[in-house]
């Protein structure tokens, strides 16, 4: 695999990825990294500067999001979202602390196990892509679906069906479980609360990954909430797909990586 193009200071701060980006005057600019966002955001600069490379940035909202609107909603300080449009062009790495780009025909990462704190299984499956937009398999208690990857999402998200049938008591049915409600929110309507469940979902290399050394299967307790009635159409607009997998996929492995058409979990 080439070496990064750069590699980023990075935090992740209430299941949100944020990097920091040097400019010439030592000042940072800190940008959201944003995979369920086609577009690149900035209410204050026109330009992004990033791994030596110019990208126009849209200073429009965007179904109601701004940077200066995602300050407000999320309690940090934000200069960029960083969509697809960008993200697009490379193939990058995300770790809790540190986010590298690479050129887009890096088509693997190569892992450094002295760099791993977490024990995981690895796993590589293929990616479709909808607008831009990340497209993963997940296997759930009630079928095999396809969700959207958010790193903009500190929860996932699935169809109300899946729920309709889970007590409210803390019991579970088929590993299912009610949690109680968290706060959220979507730059279209704001904050709002929604039923929290965690649900057993399960993430398995195909044969290419396997073939490549990625050959895991994973079982993750993950949280999923139901969206309000106004953001349906996240999940049911387009066929086929019924939900979104956040940012949380974090908490189970040291690192993500995404190359336009596969992702690599260890």
């Amino acid at each position: 695999m080439s070496n990064a193009i750069i590699s980023y200071k990075a935090s992740f701060i209430d299941g949100h990825v944020f990097i920091e980006i040097p400019q010439t005057n030592k000042n940072l600019l800190r940008a959201l990294i944003d995979t369920g966002s086609s577009t690149t955001l900035s209410s204050s600069h026109k330009i992004l500067n990033l791994c030596g490379s110019e990208f126009n940035t849209s200073q429009s909202e965007l179904f109601g999001a701004s940077t200066h609107n995602l300050e407000d909603l999320i309690g940090q300080k934000i200069d960029y979202l960083i969509g697809n449009d960008v993200l697009c062009q490379f193939s990058f790495e995300i770790r809790k602390n540190k986010m590298s780009f690479y050129s887009i025909n890096t088509a693997e990462p190569e892992m450094d196990p002295v760099n791993g704190s977490i024990e995981c299984e690895l796993i590589s499956y293929p990616l479709d892509r909808l607008m831009t937009l990340p497209i993963m398999k997940v296997e759930t208690p009630f079928k095999t679906s396809k969700m959207y990857f958010d790193t903009g999402a500190k929860l996932s998200y699935g169809s109300k069906k899946w729920f309709s049938s889970i007590p409210k008591d803390g019991s579970s049915l088929n590993g299912t479980r009610f949690l109680g409600k968290e706060d959220d929110f979507h730059p279209s309507i704001g904050k709002f609360k929604s039923e929290i469940y965690s649900m057993p979902v399960v993430i398995t290399s195909d044969s290419l990954g396997a073939e490549r050394g990625f050959n895991g299967s994973a079982q993750l307790n993950m949280k999923f909430g139901i969206l309000p009635k106004r953001l349906d159409y996240m999940v049911t607009t387009f066929e086929g797909v019924e939900g979104i997998f956040g940012s949380e996929l974090l908490e189970y492995c040291n690192s993500i990586f995404l190359t336009n058409d596969r992702m690599y979990i260890y």
